[in-house]
Formats: C-alpha cells, sequence, structure tokens
C-alpha cells in the first residue's frame, strides 16, 4: 500500500503498526511536497538490488509507522535516527516524529505478506529511486 493507502491497509487487515502521525496537528508536524533521506536495509528483500546505503523518498502527509509486534514485520527503510535531519528538500516541521522511524514495512500476514510504504514511491521523476522498491514488492 502506498502513502496514505497505508492506512487503510493497517486498519482493514489488523496490521500489528501503527501510524504515529495521525491526527497530529500540522502546527505540531507538518511534511507537504518534501524529500526524506532513508536508510535501507541491505538485506531486505525490498531493497534487492539497490546498492546505495540509503535512498530518497517523496514524502507528501505520509504517515509515519510505528511496530506493535516485531515479530511479524520487518523494515526495509527508516528515516535516520535523531540527530540527523532527514530533509533533503523542502519543508519539515517536527522532524523528531521521524527520528529512526520505519519507512518501508514488509508485514507477514496469514500466508501472505503486506508492504507498508510510507511515502510515495511513483511520484514523478523522483521514482526512479524508489522504482526498485516496487517491483521487489511485487516479486
Amino acid at each position: 500500500a502506498f502513502n496514505d493507502a497505508s492506512d487503510y491497509a493497517i486498519e482493514a487487515l489488523a496490521l500489528p503498526v501503527t501510524n504515529v502521525v495521525a491526527g497530529v496537528r500540522t502546527s505540531d508536524f507538518y511534511a507537504s511536497g518534501s524529500l526524506m533521506r532513508v536508510e535501507l536495509d541491505p538485506e531486505s528483500s525490498l531493497t534487492r538490488g539497490m546498492t546505495a546505503p540509503e535512498s530518497v523518498v517523496w514524502f507528501e502527509s505520509s504517515p509515519v509507522f510505528s511496530i506493535t509486534d516485531s515479530s511479524r514485520v520487518s523494515i526495509a527503510a527508516r528515516y535516520p535516527a535523531a540527530g540527523t535531519n532527514p530533509l533533503v528538500s523542502g519543508w519539515l516541521l517536527g522532524e523528531a516524529r521521524l527520528a529512526g522511524k520505519p519507512a518501508l514495512l514488509d508485514v507477514r500476514r496469514g500466508k501472505g505478506r503486506v508492504v507498508l510504504f510510507g511515502f510515495r514511491p511513483q511520484y514523478r521523476g523522483q521514482s526512479m529511486s524508489t522504482f526498485p522498491l516496487i517491483w521487489n514488492a511485487l516479486r
């Protein structure tokens, strides 16, 4: 599920994930139309073929994940830890809410899995750096 569709998938499928910025006032957290840095897990099947240790993603009023049951969830990408600004370009208010949080999750459910993108991997020209994540999710 891409971006806001992740919220629907989390609720409809009772996934062990929450969106920590759902309902947060824009005066406390705001990042509409910004490029953010994420760190990639080289061991994840979702990052297969991506050789750089990080990527840049399009964040547009996107969900920010927190995991409630780590036994069913793998983190493929996360925002940098506190002290490292994730913002590459654009506007970000309340960066502490992103610190170390997952940006791309692979959640096991029954005999299948649900991939949650906390960003828009298919956004215009920015997609060249994130298309591999989509293709790997389809494998």
